[in-house]
C-alpha cells in the first residue's frame, strides 16, 4: 500500500481521512499545518491529500514546493470535484468535495498511487 501524507487543520477531517484510508492499509502520516507538512514530507510520501484552504495560507506553497512536485496531489475542496488546476501547471492536483466520501477518496488514492 501506498503512504499518504494528509495536511488539514482540522483534527475532524485528518482522522476521518485516516481512518478511510488506514481502513485499506496504506500508511497515514499527518499535519496539521503547512510548514508542518514541509516537514513530514521529507519521509517517503506516495500521495499527498491536503485541505484547499488552509488558514496558514500554504496550501499553494506545498503544491509548488519542488521537491514534492513530482508527488501527485489531492485538494479537499468546499465544492468543485475534478482534475488539473491552472494555478499549478504540470502538477498533478485532483480535487475531491468535502464531506469526503471513502469510495471515491480510496479509488482516486489507489489509482495516483499506481
Amino acid at each position: 500500500m501506498s503512504t499518504v501524507l494528509i495536511i488539514d487543520h482540522d483534527p475532524l477531517i485528518r482522522s476521518t481521512v485516516r481512518a478511510i484510508l488506514s481502513s485499506a492499509r496504506h500508511q497515514v502520516l499527518e499535519a496539521a499545518s503547512c510548514g508542518e507538512a514541509l516537514e513530514r514530507a521529507r519521509e517517503s510520501v506516495d500521495v499527498l491529500v491536503l485541505d484547499a484552504s488552509m488558514p496558514d495560507g500554504g496550501t499553494s506553497q506545498v503544491l509548488l514546493e519542488p521537491r514534492l512536485h513530482l508527488i501527485p496531489a489531492v485538494v479537499l475542496t468546499p465544492r468543485a470535484v475534478g482534475e488539473g488546476n491552472s494555478q499549478f501547471p504540470g502538477r498533478a492536483v485532483h480535487r475531491l468535495a468535502k464531506p469526503v466520501k471513502s469510495g471515491e477518496l480510496l479509488r482516486l488514492i489507489a489509482r495516483l498511487s499506481d
